[in-house]
């Protein structure tokens, strides 16, 4: 009797092991399905977040991306100037730095294509849209004494620009028009050699002065110059200039490829009786080809001393530190530093600073490629997709900061990003990103996104 039942226990046990190694594979394969699954029901129903480039919905609506600046997107809006490609280098372009009209001079403050429907200039200076080198665009305060200078210029009077590399480019008015503050395209066109004068002002219609380019006065060195070196103090108007030093920022991780930070420290001294706005300040660098960079706010940031105040009162003597973006390949050994109390003034002090090209340095530096933007299906949001690479050996962060949307109706709110804000972008890799506004109440705006600026068109 104990051997009949021992024989179907051990027959049953004999099949139990063997199903053993079935039921497992077999528990592994319902998960990994329920897992798909799972993955599936999420992946749709976050899609047009996760994938924003594949969703299909929405009205169909023609969008175009134009960078408002022409193909070399242009730096922060920090002065800086815009850059163009010389050979195996990018070289910042002389900027306009006084304008002349009606008997009166204005000082010239650039700003960025994306802040030129929300930035109001003062009665007292002009701004220029970066960028446009073709047909200078400048901004004039519509103040009573600038309406009233404007309306006595007649077709044929000059108007006239002081480049920052001390030339001059003469026009002549050639018409006047109330423009719509909404029509970028006339405003803005980049189609002949000329000048837009825009009396800016919170209308909905503005005053346009449109003017074609008469003669170009190419600088001509002054003669007599002398040249300081650093720890000589040189008086220039009421400011005492005293340069400690100039060197190569290795360390700079706010230079695009094929540029170098170039960091001077100086002090300057208020021996006039009035306080000095050094808003009018003139600091600029040359190298051994003439070629003239103006400051950056975001490489001087990083320099020893902070960077220059406001004003500097009578007897106050302040230490900062003034940076500038350079050709990585730039030839030579030596720069010169220009500086000049008033940019209207032709009073200059030099300085001859040594140059030498660093044996490494590290960076980050962002490329943006395949844009697209679109409305969602009731027009309440704009979708912008784009793909953001750093080319740079650093890690790119990117903030709320660098992204601005604005238009004629004013800036834009950021209602969502995916990835969530910010963006850490390792060197050598790149992420696919979405940005959604609420849609402006205007025709066309104008997105930045870590300095490139685009035109969107086409908007209800």
């Amino acid at each position: 009797m104990p051997e009949t039942h021992n024989a179907p226990l051990q027959a049953a046990s004999s099949p139990g092991a063997g199903r053993r190694p079935l039921l497992i594979p077999g528990i592994v394969a319902v998960g990994i399905v329920i897992c798909l699954v799972v993955v599936l029901i999420v992946t749709l129903a976050l899609r047009p977040i996760l994938f924003p480039g594949t969703e299909t919905t929405g009205i169909p609506l023609e969008i175009t991306l134009i960078p408002s600046t022409g193909p070399t997107p242009p730096p922060p809006a920090d002065g800086q100037g815009s850059l163009i490609d010389v050979g195996d280098s990018l070289v910042a372009l002389a900027i306009p730095s006084v304008l002349e009209l009606g008997g009166s001079a204005f000082p010239i403050r650039p700003i960025s294509g994306a802040a030129w429907s929300t930035t109001a200039p003062t009665a007292a200076e002009a701004i220029w849209l970066q960028g446009t080198v073709i047909n200078y665009v400048i901004g004039l305060e519509a103040s009573a004494d600038n309406q009233a200078m404007v309306d006595q210029l007649a077709n044929g009077d000059p108007i006239v620009l002081s480049l920052s590399n001390g030339g001059r480019l003469s026009f002549v008015i050639a018409r006047r028009e109330t423009v719509s503050a909404s029509d970028t395209a006339t405003i803005l066109g980049q189609y002949a050699p000329g000048l837009t004068l825009v009396l800016s002002n919170e209308a909905e219609e503005q005053q346009v002065i449109f003017a074609t380019l008469g003669e170009a006065e190419e600088p001509v060195p002054q003669a007599g110059d002398t040249a300081a070196r650093p720890g000589q103090p040189v008086q220039a108007g009421d400011a005492m200039v005293t340069v400690e030093e100039g060197y190569t920022d290795i360390g700079s991780s706010q230079v695009p490829a094929g540029t170098l930070a170039y960091q001077v420290n100086f002090a300057v001294q208020n021996t006039g009786a009035e306080s000095l706005d050094t808003a009018f300040f003139v600091m600029e660098l040359v190298d051994g080809l003439g070629n003239r960079y103006l400051p950056s706010t975001a490489i001087s940031s990083q320099g020893d001393y902070p960077v220059l105040a406001e004003e500097i009162a009578p007897g106050e003597t302040v230490s900062a530190t003034v940076g500038y973006l350079i050709p990585e390949l730039m030839t030579g050994t030596q720069v010169t530093w220009v500086f000049g109390p008033l940019s209207s003034s032709e009073l200059r002090a030099h300085f001859i600073l040594d140059y030498a090209p660093p044996t490494e340095r590290t960076r980050a530096w962002a490329e943006i490629y395949d844009v697209e933007a679109f409305l969602s299906n009731d027009l309440a949001v704009l979708h912008i997709v784009a793909e953001i690479e750093n080319t740079g050996d650093m890690p790119l962060e990117v903030t709320t900061d660098n992204i601005l949307l604005s238009s004629s109706a004013g800036e834009s709110a950021l209602q969502v990003a995916a990835p969530p804000l910010p963006w850490n972008i390792p060197g050598g890799e790149s992420r696919i990103i979405e940005l959604q506004f609420s849609t402006p109440a205007a025709s066309t705006a104008v997105v930045t996104i870590l300095g490139y600026t685009f035109e969107i068109s086409g908007l209800p």
